[in-house]
């Protein structure tokens, strides 16, 4: 009998000590065949690559990505948080037996710090699996097969390079809270505990997280196999390029995660009197004589309300529920106002870009101690097109002198070319760079608002 001789470096290729098993389901995705497996969240990331250059696509033949978005990862790594602190709780209160001896009174705290939505998933990942050599496979049922993979063996991610990192992202904020015990001051996922050192509760509530997020969260995975480069590029842009985007209505009748569109759902669209005005178009051939108001007008006036920026994303429940009194009465001042004037068209209030400047000036003068003051104030402003002080807007030479001598020069290098006077008499501003002529209107309605208040003292 003969012995093969075999060198260490070809034993070493023969026994993989790295090689594990996936159980998967084999898939002919339009007679192409690929592997559908799930994949516990933290060993993806360990198991996957990206073909992104530091400089996005280019003439690099190795290149099958865009540029990774780190801002787009961080805030999904905030989304997988939600989903496995919901996970946990959901799990806490199912079981009669608490293993963990966790507090759920401040496990639910800490979920109030973050967004919550009725439900979480994520998507499948689009990978490509190229080996060496031929992986060992072996049927384990009637539909179904197992693959052993090891570590020289590459998952190139075709479509959820952003998912991946935002995988890392979220394992790399539990690594920091669990090993410092501390909350970081940087790139933390929950704002509001910034640089907070962990209570004694918190402790035992990150370390079930973890938990969680090892043992009960996978990913699922369709995997294309032995495609090259040019294959990939293709498939990621199929993937990316073809689908069809939801409209706005839609996106904002499905979406129960942001606070502010949840407080327009179930408060402001069920108002006969601003539901009767939403333009679905995109705004631009609506009919300028009458009171209107885009979906997305509407979200941002109020996103200026709780929280005084035109975004809506970073804002937290609190901040909608402390304020959601405050935000009825101003639109039903709103509604009051332009609804009592026989001529609401000649009415600058039903302007979008107008309601803008004035929720944020509500968002800065609310909370002083003056509230009811600031609303009766309100009330005698006079919103029509004829009055001088809105000259600032579209003819600053005949504008009130003593109202543009209290404004900035900064605010004053915007003014006199916001809008026109149409053939109506009517004040229309513009529909353009509203995120920065609405701090703009801000500084002046304080000034009318300033020169009310001393007549009112």
């Amino acid at each position: 009998m003969t012995t093969e001789k075999i060198s260490l470096d070809e034993l070493s290729m023969h026994l993989d000590s790295s090689k594990r098993p996936f159980q998967c389901l084999p898939n002919k995705n339009l007679g192409n065949t690929t592997l559908v497996a799930t994949i516990p969240t933290k060993l993806f990331f360990e198991m996957s690559e990206v073909r992104n250059g530091q400089e996005g696509v280019s003439d690099n033949p190795e290149i099958a990505q865009r540029k990774l978005d780190r801002s787009h990862a961080r805030g999904f790594s905030r989304y997988v948080l939600q989903a496995i602190l919901k996970s946990l709780l959901n799990r806490q209160l199912k079981t009669t037996e608490n293993s963990w001896n966790l507090n759920v009174s401040r496990l639910t705290t800490i979920m109030g710090m973050v967004k919550e939505q009725a439900y979480y998933a994520m998507q499948p990942v689009v990978v490509n699996l190229k080996c060496d050599s031929e992986p060992e496979t072996r049927k384990i049922g009637p539909s179904s097969i197992e693959i052993m993979l090891s570590e020289r063996d590459i998952l190139w991610v075709i479509d959820g390079q952003h998912r991946r990192m935002a995988l890392k992202y979220f394992f790399d904020f539990l690594s920091y809270i669990r090993t410092k015990k501390k909350y970081p001051s940087t790139n933390g996922l929950i704002p509001k505990l910034k640089g907070k050192m962990l209570e004694k509760v918190d402790i035992d509530i990150w370390d079930a997280v973890y938990q969680e997020a090892v043992q009960h969260s996978t990913i699922l995975a369709e995997i294309h196999l032995g495609l090259n480069v040019e294959q990939e590029r293709q498939l990621f842009h199929d993937l990316n390029g073809l689908g069809k985007k939801m409209n706005v209505k839609l996106v904002q009748s499905f979406d129960s995660s942001n606070p502010v569109l949840r407080f327009v759902l179930d408060h402001l669209l069920k108002n006969d009197f601003i539901s009767s005005r939403i333009d679905e178009g995109d705004g631009s051939n609506e009919n300028q004589l009458k009171f209107s108001l885009t979906r997305k007008d509407l979200l941002e006036i109020n996103s200026y309300f709780f929280s005084g920026k035109i975004s809506s994303a970073k804002v937290d429940k609190d901040s909608v529920v402390n304020m959601q009194s405050a935000a009825l009465n101003f639109w039903s001042l709103v509604c009051k106002r332009i609804d009592a004037n026989k001529s609401s068209d000649r009415l600058i209030l039903k302007e979008p870009l107008f309601l803008k400047g004035i929720a944020l000036f509500f968002n800065k003068e609310l909370g002083s101690g003056n509230d009811d003051q600031t609303f009766r104030l309100f009330e005698k402003i006079d919103f029509s097109s004829s009055n001088e002080d809105w000259k600032i807007f579209y003819d600053k030479t005949t504008a009130p002198q003593e109202l543009i001598q209290n404004l900035p020069a900064k605010t004053m290098a915007y003014l006199g070319n916001m809008g026109e006077i149409d053939q109506n008499g009517t004040l229309i501003l513009t529909r353009s760079r509203q995120s920065i002529l609405a701090p703009i209107i801000y500084r002046v309605i304080k000034e009318v608002w300033s020169s009310l208040n001393s007549d009112f003292d």
